[in-house]
């Protein structure tokens, strides 16, 4: 079973005994907030560049928010029996029935394997009853032998089989990449790899971004060939 945890950052607190976690608002997102909620927003609106907050809830763009949601995550499934596995800490196991019960997560990815699937049921439950209501979302989770999962499919079409590839992944690269991708190498070595032309102009905005994007979703993908390795240990 594979599932997605709606809004995990913002179901996160921020520790408010700790250092504060301060976020300037200022152009259209004032105007936003006065929009939605003016009894609670517009008195605090100044005429300056912009307003400072203090954070309650982490929040997507903050660098500690990752780290946060991480540690809430990490106490909750513990407190229902999960050890955390000390050579990958997003990977944790727990024995239900007799038999090993697994997770492994990223962010509010998270997959669960068990022997008896009444355990993904219970665990499914317990995701839903934690991280769900109707002002935050619903925990989508999806059963069955093929999973989309990180950018992965993984295959348990055959018993006692896994198989895991990442071809459709590379295929949407190809596809949004703005310019037609040509040819084949064997490795993307050339006796120019490092070489510096000293008179080659930068890149204009729109490509640098296109470049920078494309470079991590190679990197994204090649560092998941460590990961398909490790995980063959724990099924």
């Amino acid at each position: 079973m594979t599932a997605d945890i709606p809004n995990a950052f913002v179901q996160t607190d921020i520790d408010q005994s700790g250092e504060k976690i301060i976020m300037k608002i200022r152009g259209e997102m004032v105007d936003i907030l006065v929009e939605v909620s003016p009894e609670i927003y517009s008195n605090y609106v100044v005429q300056k560049k912009g307003q400072s907050v203090q954070m309650l809830k982490a929040l997507y763009g903050m660098m500690v928010s990752s780290l946060l949601y991480y540690k809430k995550f990490r106490k909750d499934t513990e407190s229902i029996g999960f050890e955390v596995n000390p050579y990958d800490m997003c990977v944790a196991n727990r024995i239900i029935k007799g038999k090993q019960h697994t997770i492994t997560w990223h962010v509010d990815d998270v997959k669960s394997s068990h022997e008896d699937s009444k355990v993904n049921d219970e665990f499914l439950d317990w995701l839903k009853d934690k991280y769900a209501n109707d002002n935050i979302g619903e925990v989508k989770a999806k059963r069955g032998t093929k999973h989309n999962y990180l950018g992965m499919t993984l295959d348990y079409t055959t018993p006692g089989v896994q198989k895991t590839d990442m071809t459709e992944y590379i295929k949407s690269m190809i596809e949004e990449f703005p310019q037609k991708v040509q040819g084949r190498n064997a490795t993307p070595w050339t006796k120019n790899l490092f070489k510096v032309d000293a008179n080659a102009k930068q890149l204009e905005q729109e490509r640098k971004e296109t470049f920078h994007t494309f470079v991590m979703k190679v990197c994204f993908c090649a560092s998941k060939e460590d990961q398909i390795s490790s995980w063959q240990l724990y099924f």
